[in-house]
């Protein structure tokens, strides 16, 4: 038999809730006859320890529009959240905003360079999973581009963020690219 004898400092430490994140699906399929628009549809789940928070961010590097909600509403004029079941309203980013970036929690931030909405649960419990719906109207004809990642917090290591390698985008973190083409 073996006994440890641990001082106090130790027992009595916190233990460090590790969240897994992953977006377990992206669907866009088209909104109208127009040929300019389209719904996107993302859902993302915590596959580790109950964490903080964790939020999934939607980005359209394509536009150049003002995509902050009308007043008193979830669209603007070319991004509508028809739905979501997240415990936290949506944070509509602009370009121009200061953002937090590369993974660090807040101690680095840079400028956004298109706009995004970031979909967030706190507190998000393990083997919890959330979706949005958006309807996203596009400025012209073309191929469309939709970057998608998903991050916990506190953000501990890889496993904290989801992709975990690829395309970077403006704040030094991984994304998954998703495109469709626009008449």
């Amino acid at each position: 038999m073996t006994w440890y004898i641990l001082p106090i400092f130790y027992v009595t430490q916190p233990s460090i809730a590790r969240g897994i994140p992953v977006i377990t699906q992206v669907s866009l399929t088209p909104s109208g006859s127009d040929g300019r628009s389209f719904y996107l549809n993302v859902t993302g789940f915590n596959r580790g320890e109950t964490i903080d928070i964790q939020l999934i961010s939607v980005s359209f590097p394509n536009l150049t529009g003002d995509i902050r909600p009308r007043q008193n509403s979830l669209s603007s004029g070319y991004v509508q959240v028809h739905r979501h079941n997240f415990t936290q309203s949506p944070l509509f980013v602009m370009p121009g905003d200061i953002v937090e970036s590369g993974y660090s929690g807040g101690t680095e931030t840079t400028v956004a360079k298109y706009p995004s909405v970031e979909f967030f649960s706190r507190p998000w419990k393990s083997g919890a999973g959330y979706q949005a719906v958006l309807e996203v109207s596009a400025e012209s004809a073309g191929r469309f581009i939709i970057f998608i990642k998903t991050t916990s917090f506190p953000h501990l290591n890889e496993n904290s963020h989801y992709p975990h390698e690829g395309l970077k985008d403006y704040q030094e973190e991984f994304v998954e690219v998703y495109s469709t083409y626009l008449t």
